[in-house]
């Protein structure tokens, strides 16, 4: 169960979402918190509760996260003139996009600052994406790092994910699922290149991408408020979702979920289930836990053996040897020149016991400690609230 502290935060996001005081838990101290309330990216959210409650602002928490709120509202302005600019120009230049997740959600909230975006993600057509990389480096961004669905790109007050699809094609699932988006979208405006999802589709998204890192390794507050906020401000067809989770195997999870949002801003009474979910999120911070992450690796591998020596021993080798879809990412040469992967395996190698030595330590000593009892206790965790690995994943 969720503790006299968390339960307070609770508190605080509610009454900062509704606008209404809330009745804070006895002996509540607002400082213990302050570093759960970083981790989770809440603290203009946490600060307009904190107000809304009562708590002095002479208090040295407020105070504290009161000059996190003026950092925070210089970054939400230079991101979103960075954002301005960059649509702007993918407008001129005709380039198709669908802004995502933070982007669409941040102006729902009661203010837009109350809503931390860490970066910007966009979805462009696969065709697109050589005129969108020449946009980006137009307008002075920096290539970063490509996984398998989206092109990292930076700037001093904007980092910008390029989504080459809506989920990584190993989830395979999900992948498949959203992979004909640009079918269903239609633009904001008569001869516009932003497009948009319906409320339902886009729902249906931001949810299944919730599901993902819940189940990959954690996920914050934040994203529970999000679906909060745009479920109060639109019109969903619960039908059409339940009928379409089903396909996604997600619906029993959705159930608990809306559960969890009715114990946390309705007040309803919790339940085990319920519970599980708030604790589990709580403890994760804005990106989850890498030991965390790590479990779910090797719970995926547990389809396919339940002996942890076994588990391991396979996480070992895709460690060592990524696949070619990963190796060609990382090394792009292996496009043109795939024979050349057995080299670049050595070559990344060599990089990591040069370069990421604390790293690959860290990792091995968290496999090390890894047993077959952590891994099916993870496991059991998941099916509790609804969500399982896919064989085919």
């Amino acid at each position: 169960m969720i503790n006299e502290m968390q339960s307070g935060l609770i508190a605080l996001i509610r009454s900062a979402l509704s606008g209404q005081a809330e009745i804070l838990p006895q002996g509540f101290d607002l400082a213990s918190i302050v570093p759960l309330i970083r981790r989770h990216h809440i603290s203009v959210i946490a600060f307009c509760g904190a107000v809304n409650c009562g708590i002095s602002p002479a208090s040295p928490a407020v105070e504290t996260l009161l000059s996190d709120v003026g950092v925070h509202f210089s970054i939400c302005e230079g991101q979103q003139n960075e954002l301005k600019a960059l649509t702007e120009a993918f407008e001129q230049e005709g380039i198709d996009y669908i802004l995502l997740k933070g982007a669409v959600i941040k102006p729902m909230y009661p203010r837009s600052e109350m809503r931390a975006m860490s970066d910007a993600d966009i979805l462009i057509r696969t065709e697109q994406q050589e005129e969108a990389s020449k946009v980006m480096e137009k307008l002075g961004y920096q290539k970063g790092v490509e996984s398998d669905h989206e092109l990292h790109w930076d700037k001093p007050a904007l980092h910008v994910e390029l989504h080459k699809r809506l989920m990584p094609s190993y989830d395979t699932l999900y992948c498949k699922y959203f992979s004909d988006v640009w079918n269903s979208v239609k633009p904001v405006a008569e001869g516009k290149h932003c497009y948009q999802m319906n409320p339902d589709d886009f729902f249906l998204y931001l949810f299944t991408h919730f599901a993902k890192h819940y189940r990959d390794g954690g996920i914050g507050l934040l994203q529970l408020c999000d679906l909060q906020i745009y479920r109060d401000k639109n019109s969903l067809d619960e039908e059409l979702l339940l009928k379409e989770l089903k396909k996604l195997h997600l619906d029993v999870f959705y159930r608990n979920v809306l559960e969890t949002l009715d114990a946390i801003f309705n007040e309803k009474e919790q339940t085990e289930i319920t519970a599980t979910i708030l604790e589990t999120v709580c403890d994760s911070g804005a990106y989850g836990r890498q030991e965390k992450k790590q479990l779910s690796w090797a719970t995926r591998n547990s389809k396919k053996s339940d002996d942890a020596k076994k588990i391991k021993h396979r996480m070992v080798l895709e460690m060592i040897f990524l696949p070619f879809w990963r190796m060609r990412i990382k090394y792009p040469i292996l496009n043109k020149l795939p024979f050349l992967l057995p080299i670049m395996w050595v070559v990344r190698w060599v990089e990591a016991l040069l370069f990421r030595t604390k790293n690959v330590k860290q990792q091995a000593k968290q496999m090390r400690k890894m047993t077959t009892e952590e891994i099916l206790e993870h496991q059991g965790k998941l099916n509790f609230v609804g969500l399982e690995f896919e064989l085919g994943e």
